[in-house]
């Protein structure tokens, strides 16, 4: 039964009968509806990214891994956020043999010089502490090889499996966030990242920094977008519609763009995660599922590839977390300041060798 006042709370101060306002409710829920049916019968035909994952991650058949049982991971200082502490447990508990390579600031410009002197002038010019963050990350992996994975990941099941068959390993973001926030085909993340020492993609990638040093967006400069536009130069790629489709007969369920020339499995070829193995949860800072919701219903004003990417987010959102998932994304942005850090500004902090008792600092 519709009672007055909510017939008040849809109308505002205008006074209607009781019949008026269940014709009003009842119209909106088939207009709704409709436009439900619409959206779907829009989507039915649009193609996926990616295949769904139904096997576990693809194993090699050598005796020694390809990618070096290294965990790293940086902070400003040795000393982390307390509630970081299950995060960076999780890939020591269930990698317990591996190596733990922690990085702070001064270790980071330490192993610069000593590496790359010639990218000092580049590392010193750069007035944002997250490019830094973010280019460390590519010498570490350069000279030493392993995993990298920013605080905020959590390890769900040991990653030796993960370090058998290739030799550099990336997972793309969730594709639709890319293509709904930043109307990109793709982002090639370097949230976490897997490779061999000396990977020609990662040398590719530390000489290229410099060319992106005067842009103004963090993920530009040496994110994201840097670590994409370097991938489509390395694997002679074009962010067009045609480029979702391998050339080559899938020899795995990675995402359907990639077409490099290299077999997947090659020393020097860079092997696209499929994204549900490391990136399967979605960014629900500043409301962005949301507004990505919000746009999916406007789904007439989309492009073809948002459109392609609106079944994507609805599928994405009410699924479970998948047996093989190897790690989740918990999207804390370290580098924005939250009403938290203003409301409680001292925060507990603890030492890295209090967490991981063999922690090696360079």
């Amino acid at each position: 039964m519709i009672s007055r006042r909510r017939c008040l709370l849809l109308t505002g101060r205008i006074y209607i009968s009781k019949s008026t306002c269940r014709i009003l409710i009842v119209s909106g829920l088939l207009l709704f509806m409709f436009h439900v049916a619409l959206m779907i019968s829009a989507y039915k035909d649009c193609q996926p990214f990616e295949p769904e994952i139904d096997t576990d991650f693809p194993a090699g058949t050598e005796t020694e891994p390809i990618i070096p049982h290294i965990l790293h991971q940086t902070s400003k200082t040795e000393h982390v956020k307390a509630s970081y502490k299950g995060y960076i447990k999780s890939f020591t508990d269930t990698n317990p043999d591996w190596q733990y390579y922690f990085w702070t600031d001064d270790s980071a410009r330490k192993l610069v010089l000593e590496k790359r002197p010639d990218f000092i002038p580049v590392w010193d010019s750069y007035e944002d502490p997250v490019n830094r963050a973010d280019a460390l990350r590519y010498v570490v992996l350069y000279e030493f090889g392993g995993v990298y994975a920013d605080l905020d990941f959590e390890c769900l099941r040991p990653l030796a499996r993960v370090t058998s068959k290739y030799a550099c390993i990336f997972s793309p973001e969730p594709f639709e966030m890319s293509v709904l926030t930043y109307n990109r085909h793709y982002f090639m993340s370097n949230a976490i990242m897997m490779c061999r020492p000396k990977h020609p993609f990662f040398k590719l990638m530390i000489d290229n920094l410099f060319l992106y040093q005067v842009l103004r967006e963090k993920i530009d400069v040496a994110g994201p977008t840097f670590v994409t536009s370097n991938f489509l130069q390395y694997n002679n790629l074009q962010q067009h519609y045609n480029d979702f489709y391998k050339e080559l007969k899938p020899q795995s369920n990675s995402p359907f763009f990639y077409k490099g020339a290299l077999p997947e499995d090659h020393s020097e070829a860079v092997y696209v995660a499929n994204s549900k193995y490391f990136f399967n949860t979605l960014d629900t800072y500043n409301y962005r599922v949301l507004r990505m919701f919000r746009d999916c219903f406007l789904f007439y004003s989309l492009n073809f590839n948002q459109k392609r990417a609106c079944p994507e987010l609805f599928k994405r959102y009410m699924s479970f977390r998948s047996k093989y998932a190897y790690a989740e994304h918990h999207w804390i942005h370290s580098y924005v300041t939250r009403i938290s850090d203003i409301i409680w500004p001292h925060q507990e902090y603890m030492h890295i060798k209090d967490i991981v008792k063999h922690a090696q600092i360079y």
